[in-house]
């Protein structure tokens, strides 16, 4: 996880609330890697897109190179790609707030980063029209859905695809689910199949209904109360959430974080400090101290704004964040991170992977591209000193035409 700096909630309730895509039945079809092992799920997909097709060299913008088309014409591609990110920002922030949090303006940027083919691949059913309506109703979905793992009916289109067929994403089947192919020259590929019926053998979530889960058949998912609904003694409220007593009553809120010193057993995160492997509550490490580790494996942290350089002689050891330009390291598997450069920066490679990146401007659609340290976000590329649709094409890259 943490590659992914999620500007909405990084806490449990979040990650309980949107990655379950991964392996589970969270909004159906949307864009995704099918070597999950199951629906594509979109924070994946858009990860591995962003790996593949965003690193980008070291000259101005030079995001977009791996599975990428030249842009296209009449506004057509701009329009797509600027559509499918609309979407899913609507999504992120209609779950964040359902989860008690504020919305913000890109609160997913990996997902995002898969666009637009998330959404417009072959197969799919999608229009601009169409899917900036979708994340009108994403919008108003109500909270109680959300926390059911239901979704909007515009969510759960299927698409023209037939059993067999490779694919990338669960929207583009006709059978709603598109499962890992196994094939190993391409790992990112899958194979469209029928979606299982309620009591029907299965072997994950994600290919039952998407109301339901699997417990050997497909069965009721039994969904625990979500923020602001009511608890008590034989009513418990989800994982990362604790029946409170308030106004309304008993109701089902996120629990007040403990502080330096104290035990985070149980909410796994503090206030204002970090929960180490101990799980106990310790201090954020300042300048020039070492990393602290903390109960995620692999998670090391430092005081803002500061990051951490694992790579130091004396080890993991908290450094200001290197500003654009600046050699950066990082982390292996993702080039959408924040982490390793600072805010509003990423660590860019010159291909899938490096040892050593540089620090660059994360720029969107639309934005300039004029500097060296320009690099313009998975799915678009620099064209004319600005970032454009570059008509991303995951088929290819995953599927390999």
């Amino acid at each position: 996880m943490e590659r992914r700096r999620w500007r909405g909630i990084v806490g449990a309730s979040f990650m309980l609330a949107f990655v379950a895509c991964k392996g589970s039945s969270a909004t159906p079809g949307d864009g995704g890697d099918a070597s999950a092992g199951g629906d594509a799920s979109p924070s994946d997909a858009a990860a591995e897109a962003g790996d593949a097709g965003g690193s980008g060299g070291s000259g101005g913008g030079g995001g977009g190179a791996g599975g990428a088309r030249a842009p296209g014409t009449g506004g057509t591609a701009d329009a797509q790609y600027a559509a499918c990110v609309t979407y899913f920002r609507a999504e992120c922030n209609r779950r964040n707030v359902c989860a008690g949090l504020a919305e913000v303006a890109d609160p997913c940027p990996t997902v995002t980063d898969g666009c637009p083919g998330a959404e417009f691949a072959p197969g799919t059913p999608r229009t601009v029209e169409s899917l900036l309506a979708c994340a009108e109703d994403w919008k108003t979905f109500p909270c109680a859905d959300v926390a059911a793992v239901k979704f909007p009916a515009c969510s759960g289109v299927a698409g023209t695809l037939p059993d067999g067929s490779p694919c990338t994403a669960s929207i583009q089947c006709r059978g709603t689910v598109c499962v890992n192919a196994n094939d190993s020259s391409h790992p990112g590929c899958g194979t469209c199949q029928t979606r299982l019926a309620s009591g029907a053998p299965c072997s994950a979530d994600s290919t039952c209904p998407y109301d339901e889960m699997c417990n050997g058949v497909c069965t009721t998912r039994a969904i625990p109360p979500y923020v602001g609904q009511s608890c008590g003694p034989d009513v418990s409220c989800g994982t990362a959430l604790v029946c409170t007593a308030g106004a309304a009553g008993m109701t089902c809120q996120l629990p007040a974080l403990p502080k330096v010193g104290a035990s985070c057993a149980t909410t796994l995160a503090c206030d204002g400090a970090v929960c180490s492997p101990a799980k106990t509550c310790v201090a954020f490490p300042t300048m020039g101290m070492p990393c602290q580790a903390t109960v995620q494996v692999g998670g090391l942290l430092c005081a803002t704004p500061l990051v951490c350089d694992r790579n130091a002689p004396a080890g993991p050891t908290c450094i200001a964040p290197p500003g654009p330009g600046t050699a950066c390291t990082p982390i292996p598997g993702g080039t959408a991170t924040q982490l390793n450069c600072a805010e509003g920066l990423v660590c860019g490679c010159a291909g899938l992977s490096c040892s050593v990146g540089t620090c660059r401007r994360r720029r969107q659609l639309g934005d300039t591209c004029t500097d060296a340290n320009d690099l313009c976000v998975p799915g678009t590329l620099c064209a004319s000193g600005v970032c454009v649709a570059s008509g991303q094409d995951l088929m290819t890259l995953y599927c390999g035409g």
